[in-house]
């Protein structure tokens, strides 16, 4: 049905808000409404490739599918839960997101369904945070302290310059990190269940082994290893992680995050020397014990002196593994193994199961009821006053 219109100025006012109206609404390629709210962020498929590109400013972006339609795939500028871009899915097969400048937040939702085309981040400089999805990805923080999550799916990231950290939680995928310059973290979260976790080196790169999951971690270029164990009977090796840039190994044993107390579990620790002339230093209190003088300290919290156990293998060299300073309630029981070399082994303040190996060794048991295996060669056990 056709209106004509005879008053000029109600004419005029029509036009221009007809003109308004469109200004609005905006039309895909694939004929998707986007809202013209969002002008300063720029989103839009080239080549098969959906790019959004944000801006100078602090940006949140936000992938989503729509909550009706998992065939449409929204950017929310904002994060607000308002749809500012919409896609259809059929018409690219590759995701670009470039934050560019400022401290921004990117994230994968999937609230209304998983998002697995190929992603790629770009978090630019500033101190970015980027959490990605099930895809495989590949994720640069930029310069700048960013916090990364790939989430699920076997993803890549490159850290950049500053203090970066890349989490890891139960049901992702086996990533490869690169930490590039700056001071950067492993953060791995483990499960309430039983794990196996090694941690060794490949050359000049970190990898860190998880059971279940055979989940492989390939790291290069990063300074700090976190393992929150959480729950379970937990079995833990620090292998000898010289060559790689690992200064330090955190190992929480608590069943949460930042409790303190302890999971109830027995939870082993093992830390393995290197095959030359160790001195190894084991000190210790009240659940926390740290083991120094190789490569990488290697940080204990929420250990519980009921139900937790540490072994330190020196392995080949002459070796020094003082445990002196190590207190009754900081573990169970400390198991030391000198391995092949002249050793000398002093124990902690608890009881002890200390082996020399191969080799002239001097044993000092140290305070409480212990165990001494003395091996082959010429050895010597010390007994003090007030030693058990």
């Amino acid at each position: 049905m056709n209106i004509a219109l005879v008053n000029p100025r109600l004419t005029a006012l029509v036009t221009v808000l007809a003109i308004v109206a469109a200004a609005a609404l905006l039309v895909t390629p694939g004929g998707i409404a986007q809202v013209a709210a969002s002008q300063t962020v720029d989103a839009r498929i080239a080549g098969h490739v959906l790019k959004v590109k944000g801006t100078k400013d602090d940006d949140k972006l936000a992938l989503r599918l729509n909550a009706r339609n998992a065939n449409i795939l929204e950017v929310d500028v904002g994060d607000d839960g308002t749809a500012d871009f919409s896609f259809d899915r059929a018409l690219f097969t590759e995701i670009k997101v470039n934050a560019r400048q400022g401290d921004d937040l990117i994230r994968v939702d999937e609230a209304n369904g998983p998002i697995v085309e190929p992603t790629s981040f770009l978090g630019g400089n500033g101190n970015d945070t980027i959490l990605g999805g099930s895809a495989i990805e590949t994720i640069n923080g930029g310069d700048g302290d960013d916090f990364i999550d790939g989430n699920r799916g076997n993803d890549v990231a490159f850290m950049g310059a500053g203090d970066d950290t890349f989490r890891w939680d139960p049901g992702d995928g086996s990533d490869v990190v690169e930490g590039q310059d700056g001071s950067d973290t492993l953060l791995f979260n483990g499960s309430n269940g039983g794990e196996t976790v090694d941690l060794s080196a490949n050359g000049d790169r970190f990898i860190f082994f998880r059971q279940p999951g055979s989940v492989t971690m390939d790291v290069n270029e990063l300074e700090t290893s976190v393992f929150n164990a959480l729950g379970g009977p937990d079995t833990i090796t620090v292998s000898d992680l010289t060559g790689t840039d690992v200064t330090r190994v955190d190992l929480n044993l608590d069943a949460g995050l930042g409790g303190g107390t302890g999971d109830g579990q027995p939870d082993q620790v093992t830390v393995d020397g290197t095959a030359g002339d160790d001195n190894i230093v084991i000190a210790g209190s009240a659940g926390s014990v740290e083991v120094t003088g190789l490569s990488a300290t290697v940080a204990i919290r929420a250990a519980e002196a009921a139900n937790d156990l540490l072994s330190v293998n020196a392995l080949g060299g002459d070796d020094t593994v003082d445990a002196s300073a190590l207190q009754a309630d900081a573990i169970k029981e400390l198991t030391v193994d000198g391995g092949d070399g002249d050793d000398v082994i002093r124990g902690g303040r608890g009881g002890d199961s200390l082996t020399g190996g191969e080799g002239d060794d001097s044993i000092d048991g140290n305070q409480a009821n212990d165990i001494a295996f003395m091996g082959a060669g010429d050895d010597t056990f010390v007994w003090d006053p007030g030693d058990g």
